[in-house]
């Protein structure tokens, strides 16, 4: 799955990933009706304390309606603080594809209830449904319902392209991301080697001309010394001591640099 695994070099990459990221990794688990993967995604936003917005709330209530755990998807719709017409949409729909259809009529009604005024057809229907009621007691069939269910699956789908195609721009953009991450890590690799190779060829040049070399050789500490004074001993000759007393560090850099259990030989040999 490409999408996982442009999700995992985003995390090598420390990118953090937002709430667009785990929709589309979502929208990858349901087409693929992967339970377990959407339930790993699912934990992400959780341990990160991410905000459960409406975007991401309706991508987890469409996977798990979608992998057949109605109930998981019903928990997920009530914790979603402001749901719009899609939501409320896939979770009747949800509903309906798991044979639970008076549950999704039930909940059908609650959607009028709830969004009818924010939504130019609902609140027309609604008010046609209130006033038949008004003047002779008419309750809506459930052939009523599910025309007007059928519309709304319509509209649904429409949605669904969109963010198809919202979802493989992210998936081009994240790409060119990981391209782009890639390539300044290896630039940055292959500018510390040149620069350690500029630094060899400078210091030979210099032992060539018969400039005068300074080496270091660091004594073992004795048994009386509590505390140890030296931080780092590296290879390239750079060592770095740290002062108690005023608390700083300073820093050398020696020709050639023998440590406290360099032998007697190996000193012998440069000399």
């Amino acid at each position: 799955m490409e999408a996982f695994n442009v999700f995992q070099q985003m995390k090598l990459a420390n990118e953090k990933p937002n709430s667009l990221t785990f929709v589309s990794l979502l929208s990858a688990c349901t087409s693929l009706i992967n339970f377990r993967a959407g339930e790993s995604i699912h934990s992400h936003p959780i341990a990160n304390g991410m905000a459960l917005d409406v975007a991401l709330g309706t991508a987890l209530i469409e996977m798990y309606s979608k992998c057949g755990d109605v109930e998981k998807a019903f928990v997920v719709f009530n914790s979603v603080c402001e749901k719009n017409l899609q939501s409320w949409t896939i979770m009747i729909s949800g509903l309906a594809d798991n044979s639970q259809g008076k549950d999704a009529i039930s909940l059908f009604t609650k959607m009028l209830q709830a969004t009818a005024r924010h939504h130019p057809t609902l609140f027309w229907w609604n008010l046609r449904r209130q006033k038949a009621e008004r003047i002779n007691g008419y309750k809506p069939k459930v052939g009523a319902l599910l025309y007007f269910y059928r519309d709304l699956k319509d509209l649904l789908s429409r949605t669904r392209r969109e963010f198809k195609d919202l979802e493989s721009q992210l998936l081009s953009d994240l790409k060119e991301l990981s391209s782009q991450v890639q390539e300044m890590s290896t630039a940055a690799l292959g500018y510390y080697r040149m620069g350690k190779e500029k630094r060899n060829l400078y210091n030979m040049v210099q032992y060539l001309k018969g400039n005068i070399q300074v080496y270091c050789r660091i004594r073992p500490a004795f048994i009386a010394e509590t505390k140890n004074v030296i931080e780092y001993i590296g290879e390239d000759g750079s060592l770095v001591i740290s002062d108690p007393r005023k608390l700083q560090r300073k820093n050398f850099q020696f020709d050639h640099l023998f440590g406290p259990a360099a032998i007697e030989g190996s000193v012998d040999q440069i000399f």
